[in-house]
């Protein structure tokens, strides 16, 4: 994208694009911009957000730059997410003249997803917290282990691998008297 107000327009130029990011848990604004070596310190470009579209924010003013410069700039921008979620670069200040050129690329809105919260109940008569032969508490300790993958059961015996793959989760069990 490529911002500039020449000839001078007394206007202020700009773009806008958007996103619905109704169905996000957080999302990231990034990209990459550059100046021509005609842009001074009077020349002036905004970065500005709206969630309902409508009414902008300025994120950011790019403003006392002396001609050709790079850079990248990254945002959180889960404040202003919404179904009609907007940004918009816009001349706010000049960029009249013949070599002076605001250009944007790589623009990204980056949106996740919250991860869901579970819950899970399992009723097994393998193991009791009571005293006896399947209680987890015995002389040397026990830990609770679940695993990415279903577990195998390890059909030919222990060996690397075949419990279930990559831990999900680990934590130590120890009974404690109150």
């Amino acid at each position: 994208m490529s911002l500039n107000d020449y000839p001078n327009t007394n206007t202020q130029p700009g773009i806008t694009r958007g996103a619905d990011l109704s169905a996000a848990g957080k999302a990231l604004l990034y990209f990459d911009y550059a100046t021509t070596a005609g842009v001074d310190p009077g020349d002036e470009v905004s970065l500005e957000i709206a969630a309902d579209g409508k009414n902008f924010t300025v994120l950011q003013k790019f403003t006392n730059i002396y001609g050709k410069t790079a850079n990248s700039r990254r945002y959180d921008i889960t404040k202003f997410m919404s179904a009609n979620t907007r940004v918009r670069f816009r001349v706010t200040r000049l960029y009249g003249g013949p070599n002076e050129f605001f250009l944007v690329d790589n623009l990204t809105i980056e949106a996740h997803k919250v991860a869901a919260v579970g819950l899970m109940q399992a009723v097994t008569n393998r193991i009791t917290l009571s005293p006896g032969p399947l209680s987890i508490f015995d002389s040397d300790g026990s830990a609770l282990i679940v695993h990415v993958d279903p577990d195998t059961y390890c059909p030919k015996g222990e060996q690397a691998g075949c419990a279930g793959g990559a831990r999900a989760a680990c934590g130590i069990i120890q009974f404690v008297n109150d």
